[in-house]
């Protein structure tokens, strides 16, 4: 009997390889978004945080910067999540 083995199609492994590289990053991805946006949302909260009397100026200013950037990027996040709902309904 002939061994027609090596004439058969290889196994659909690597057509698998590139479908689970896809998944893993965008996992990856959606992690480290979900990272940023936990950032984002604990900065804006820093402005509201009570200076104590002896706060200096450097405190003070780095409580609003803090707090200015972690509202842009809370508002980022949330325009972001928006704009990929509306994708993925297409």
């Amino acid at each position: 009997m002939k061994d027609t083995s090596h004439n058969q199609k290889p196994s659909s492994n690597k057509s698998q390889i590139p479908k689970l590289l896809g998944k893993t990053v965008a996992h990856l991805q959606d992690g480290i978004d979900t990272l940023i946006a936990f950032g984002m949302n604990k900065l804006s909260k820093f402005e509201k945080s009570k200076p104590t009397d002896d706060s200096n100026k450097i405190i003070k200013v780095s409580k609003v910067v803090a707090g200015f950037i972690g509202k842009a990027g809370k508002s980022y996040y949330k325009e972001y999540e928006k704009l990929k709902k509306g994708k993925s309904d297409k």
